[in-house]
């Protein structure tokens, strides 16, 4: 399996190609799912994501996401 980063460039190519979708949302989901990385994985591997990801981090994390888009 690929680290995060290279699974996240993977998914943005896929929505890219196969989905179509807008070069403005696929950098908006590169922000958002980079920040995500950085801030759950310290070390960038799978483990680091799953060891410090819980739901109230997670949903922590959302509410920051959401708070940014009601400005």
């Amino acid at each position: 399996m690929p680290d995060p980063r290279t699974a996240l460039e993977h998914y943005l190519d896929h929505l890219g190609s196969r989905r179509h979708l807008s070069q403005h949302t696929l950098k908006a989901y590169r922000e958002d799912l980079e920040e995500w990385i950085s801030s759950f994985g310290q070390d960038e591997s799978w483990s680091g994501l799953q060891l410090n990801a819980s739901p109230i981090r997670l949903r922590n994390f959302l509410a920051q996401l959401n708070s940014r888009l009601s400005k």
